[in-house]
């Protein structure tokens, strides 16, 4: 246990004095800001008078109300979190390789089981971390922005929709982890996220977006409206299987890396 908590404590360590850190952050209250941007230009409409894909845009999106703007958020989260959440990933797994760190994790007189878990616990900890953030931050530029119609009753209704919804897109990043492993490196789990969102694309004009894992939180949060309703326990199962894979390939890779 305290070899476990020694290098829980490490990995922390190295998420807390990366720059990584504030760049996540970053992208964390920059995703509310825009969003808040895009109501204050549907209640104010002169605002984007010299950009026409703007008033487009904030056209589609309804009106300027409470209701509005949490659910985009809550559907922003499981959407932006595929990549915030898997870039975090792809970095806490990758740079043990790009850093040349990985021989000498290897070789330290510790389960490499432990090693996974623990960076793992990083990583969850730090996603779940930056979706309190991007929920929060939208608060925050809601009401600077003034929108109309809050609801204590229905922010907490999704706010409950935001506590399931981020905890199912952070474990479905394990499959990440296992491509920065493979990969030895940054570029090829960052191209299984682009892959992911294509998939999540295409799957949602051929209306088998329930099949696929990564859609099921988008689903959840209200993402193509009732088409939620058509999840079910082969839906969940998917998805489970898919983050328990991720894992076990993960540590199977950690396990026999030294044979490879």
């Amino acid at each position: 246990m305290n070899r476990i908590r020694a290098i829980l404590w490490a990995e922390a360590l190295k998420a807390r004095r990366s720059k990584t850190l504030l760049i996540s952050l970053s992208v964390a209250v920059a995703f509310p800001l825009m969003l808040g941007f895009i109501m204050l230009i549907i209640k104010n409409p002169d605002l984007a008078r010299g950009s026409r894909i703007l008033v487009i845009k904030s056209t589609m999106m309804g009106k300027a109300t409470w209701a509005n703007f949490t659910e985009y958020l809550s559907m922003g989260i499981t959407m932006v979190g595929l990549i915030l959440f898997g870039f975090v990933t792809a970095w806490v797994f990758g740079r043990e390789y790009s850093d040349r760190t990985a021989k000498d994790l290897l070789a330290m007189p510790v389960p490499r089981s432990a090693t996974v878990f623990s960076k793992f616990a990083v990583v969850a900890l730090w996603s779940l971390a930056l979706s309190i953030v991007m929920y929060f931050a939208g608060l925050a530029v809601g009401f600077l922005v003034g929108l109309e119609g809050y609801d204590a009753s229905y922010m907490l209704s999704r706010a409950a929709t935001l506590a399931y919804c981020a905890p199912l897109t952070i474990l479905l990043c394990t499959p990440v982890a296992f491509f920065a492993c493979w990969g030895r490196g940054f570029l090829p789990p960052l191209g299984f996220i682009l892959g992911s969102l294509a998939l999540v694309q295409f799957a949602g004009f051929g209306g088998y977006s329930p099949y696929v894992p990564w859609a099921i939180p988008g689903l959840l949060a209200g993402m193509s409206g009732p088409e939620a309703a058509r999840l079910g326990p082969v839906s969940y199962a998917i998805l489970f299987v898919t983050v328990i894979a991720g894992y076990w390939a993960t540590y199977a890779w950690w396990r026999f890396a030294d044979q490879t």
